[in-house]
């Protein structure tokens, strides 16, 4: 009974307060609140379902008889949200005793949760299912489940990572059932979708850039930036070829990176001590900083920075070569981790040593040569074209030499004298350079998809 000389929206707010403490208590705070509140009403329903989430480790015997009690009788008025979470808790606590139970029971939550679906429950409820059918031996039930969730999750707009993890599970249940070409179809589907996904977003989002100038009064710092930002934009508008493959080679890796971050999760999840360089994970972080090397080099590409794109180009080499060295010989990772890990008593001429141990490992020329020596006519071709490509971005900037600077540097004769003037910014450069760039990213896609052939695709 409301309490005279309070308006009903203050007693409201009173109880709110009152219910959210409780919902933060022990269970004996819980149990208190609920045998307070009216038997069978909303307020006695949701302390008790409450108290039951909160037994469901404490005391599964307790849960079990209340929630048994409210499941069993038409008197107790719970709205769907409310069903759905008692019947979710009672499979858990068949989901050990009777796996056909519990299944019967998510099934039931999760149809509930279809009146206003929340992709979350549906997917933590459709990974419940799966798993135990799973150990059931039951695949091919399993596989429908992730089938429909998929067709629903496709429906929904910004359930990207739960639309990867589901693909991720149907693939290996299908593989786990002895699908294996079922396996790679749904994986190289999901890959396809997304790829379209980007490109269609990319389509339209470029032109959505800052303002034409950075500034309303000019400065060097600002001019240099609308500078570079209006020939980024005037090359976007005038090479719409070029622009197109750009944002194919970026959806590629877009798409493949966002699969990739969810497996290096999972194995530092399972790995003992949760450091990425005990792990077989480290390739998927230099295909990470690839993607990265590459949006990098796009944007100064097309600004027209030529000798900064091709030092930008030349750790985009790196990271394919390292990716490539670490996935053959992955006991080298921990000691590229090394490099820069010392220890306080360390001395230089052991910090030295060790750094001149990684250089040896991990220099370009070595690890072609050791692609070159791997009976693969493919990757030999490979190897051949990516150091051509890293030799001609050190003589175009990756290195400071007389081509690059004599390619900078304009003299002019006059009556006065000689005059001297250094570009920074040239976009006659930018075609060459954003061809440079397609041509090596194709490349690397195309050795990344050779040396792990078990990503998704």
């Amino acid at each position: 009974m409301q309490p005279k000389g309070l308006e009903d929206e203050s007693w409201s707010a009173m109880r709110r307060v009152a219910q959210s403490k409780a919902a933060t208590g022990d269970t004996r705070t819980l149990r208190k609140a609920m045998y307070k509140a009216k038997f069978q009403s909303a307020e006695y329903v949701q302390y008790a379902l409450l108290l039951c989430s909160k037994l469901m480790t404490e005391s599964p015997s307790e849960a079990q008889t209340i929630l048994d009690k409210i499941h069993g009788s038409s008197n107790y008025h719970l709205t769907d949200g409310q069903n759905a979470w008692k019947l979710t808790m009672l499979a858990n606590l068949e989901y050990e005793r009777d796996p056909k139970k519990a299944i019967d029971y998510y099934r039931a939550a999760r149809e509930l949760d279809r009146i206003e679906p929340d992709p979350t429950t549906q997917f933590i409820l459709t990974k419940s299912i799966s798993v135990l059918l799973d150990k059931l031996a039951l695949f091919d039930e399993a596989i429908l489940e992730w089938q429909n969730l998929i067709q629903y999750l496709k429906s929904v707009d910004g359930v990207e990572d739960q639309l990867m993890l589901a693909t991720k599970f149907l693939s290996r249940l299908c593989s786990q059932a002895g699908h294996e070409e079922e396996s790679r179809a749904v994986k190289q589907h999901w890959f396809d979708d997304q790829v379209d996904k980007y490109l269609q977003r990319d389509a339209n989002s470029f032109l959505r850039l800052l303002p034409e100038h950075l500034s309303v009064e000019a400065d060097g710092l600002t001019d240099f930036f609308d500078h570079a930002k209006l020939n980024a934009l005037e090359f976007y508008k005038n090479q719409s070829i070029l622009i197109v493959q750009l944002q194919k080679i970026n959806a590629e890796f877009a798409t493949a990176s966002l699969a990739l971050r969810s497996e290096m999760a999972d194995i530092l999840t399972d790995s003992k001590s949760h450091k990425l360089q005990d792990t077989e994970a480290v390739p998927y972080f230099f295909f990470l900083r690839s993607h990265s090397t590459f949006l990098t080099a796009s944007e100064l590409a097309m600004s027209g920075k030529a000798p900064e794109f091709y030092g930008i180009l030349r750790m985009l080499l790196e990271n394919i070569f390292y990716a490539f060295h670490v996935s053959r010989n992955l006991l080298d990772s921990k000691l590229w981790f090394t490099r820069q890990s010392f220890a306080d008593n360390d001395t230089p001429e052991k910090i030295a040593a060790n750094r001149r141990a990684v250089g040896a490992k991990f220099s370009c020329k070595t690890i072609s040569r050791n692609m070159k020596g791997e009976n693969n006519p493919r990757l030999s071709e490979i190897s051949d074209i990516l150091m051509r490509v890293y030799e001609d971005a050190i003589d175009n900037g990756a290195h400071p030499n007389v081509q690059t600077f004599a390619a900078s540097v304009l003299q002019r004769n006059s009556a006065g004298g000689r005059s001297l003037s250094v570009k920074y910014i040239n976009p006659y450069d930018s075609e060459s350079c954003v061809k440079v760039l397609i041509n090596t990213s194709q490349i690397a896609l195309e050795l990344f998809k050779i040396i792990h052939p078990e990503w998704i695709w």
